[in-house]
């Protein structure tokens, strides 16, 4: 079965998201994923003792194919689904909570603090940042985080951010923000 959900109707491939990648592992048959960087082939096998494993070739556009053999279980099927993530659309970023960062914004590098990271759906991609402009005002922005940079998605305003990421925020260890967006005399209040 190929699950050809990540090719656009112009050509061009998605990202391969977690769930897909989950679907392809837990479908019980051959399954693959294909990007614009190559193709992911997840065989289901057995091991010795007759529980399910995984094979997983990553076949790249460009380069040699790499085989892992990865046993099922909740903790290596995170692996397993971080590892086909990875092949099948490039590094992951190294951005963590807390960190201390400059963000592009207005025509300058602006101060700015990574608030939380990958809601479970993107895994590691996410990263919501706060940044702070030279005036004091501050804003919340979405961005995608690569290997070597962070790419804008969106941004939020404090109170409409959705409540997965104000829950994220918190789960994280962050328990507060600026939180001064332009035009406001006061603070919004991060969320009780």
């Amino acid at each position: 079965m190929n699950i050809d959900t990540l090719r656009k109707e112009d050509g061009t491939f998605r990202k391969a998201n977690s769930g897909v990648i989950e679907k392809a592992l837990r479908a019980g048959f051959d399954t693959h994923l294909q990007t614009g960087r190559g193709i992911m082939a997840f065989r289901v096998r057995e091991d010795a003792e007759g529980n399910p494993a995984y094979y997983l070739t990553f076949s790249p556009v460009w380069g040699k194919s790499s085989d892992d053999n990865v046993e099922f279980s909740d903790v290596v099927f995170d692996h397993a689904v971080r590892h086909a993530y990875h092949a099948l659309n490039g590094e992951l970023h190294g951005y963590e909570v807390g960190d201390p960062i400059l963000y592009w914004s207005n025509q300058a590098d602006r101060d700015a603090t990574v608030l939380a990271t990958g809601i479970k759906e993107n895994y590691d991609c996410d990263v919501l940042i706060e940044y702070e402009m030279p005036n004091g005002t501050s804003a919340l922005v979405l961005c995608e985080g690569q290997a070597d940079k962070l790419v804008h998605k969106r941004n939020y305003s404090y109170n409409t951010l959705p409540k997965k990421w104000v829950q994220r925020i918190k789960e994280q260890g962050i328990d507060g923000w600026i939180g001064m967006p332009q035009g406001s005399i006061m603070p919004v209040p991060f969320p009780a």
